[in-house]
């Protein structure tokens, strides 16, 4: 994982993953490995533990359990970071060719789909089908089957109206 400046370790110390679980200190070990890797087998060989242990305790510990899901967010979010921010941003390098074979040269190239699933991911703008509030909405609501009480209570008419607004200034702060 990667070092914090020594700054921020005087002020805080150092960081400490899973410190809000009860676990003992080969379960942390298994589950910091776990967190680098992403793979069990992997994590064991780095962490020296069976994965035999690593098992039982998903079973018998929800502590662990839950540590380990939080595991698998750790890396998974790692791995997506690394691969739209290296290859939609930054760029790869690529070896250039001519008629087959390779010149010397080298180019950078982008992924504009990891660049887009980036942009998806952080911000609700970019995503497929995101619809944004622009002000009050007016909604009916048609009865077609018994609603009990509800229904008693409109006996002359089968339609409710629904009128809902919200400040938006005050959910635009919210928007992840």
């Amino acid at each position: 994982m990667a070092q914090l400046p020594a700054k921020i370790e005087v002020e805080h110390g150092p960081p400490v993953l899973f410190a809000d679980y009860t676990l003992d200190s080969w379960m942390v070990r298994f589950l910091s490995a776990f967190a680098e890797c992403g793979i069990i087998a992997e994590a064991s060989r780095r962490s020296k533990i069976n994965p035999c242990y690593h098992y039982k305790w998903v079973k018998t510990n929800s502590e662990y359990s839950m540590a380990y899901r939080e595991a698998e967010a750790i890396f998974v979010s790692s791995m997506a970071e690394g691969a739209f921010v290296q290859r939609g941003i930054f760029g790869y390098k690529k070896q250039l060719s001519y008629k087959g074979k390779l010149t010397g040269d080298e180019t950078t190239e982008y992924s504009d789909v990891l660049a887009q699933s980036y942009m998806k991911a952080h911000d609700p703008r970019y995503r497929d089908g995101q619809q944004i509030a622009v002000g009050p909405a007016k909604i009916s609501i048609e009865i077609t089957q018994g609603a009990g009480d509800l229904k008693q209570s409109l006996q002359e008419s089968n339609t409710i109206e629904v009128n809902l607004s919200s400040d938006l200034s005050a959910l635009e702060n919210k928007v992840p």
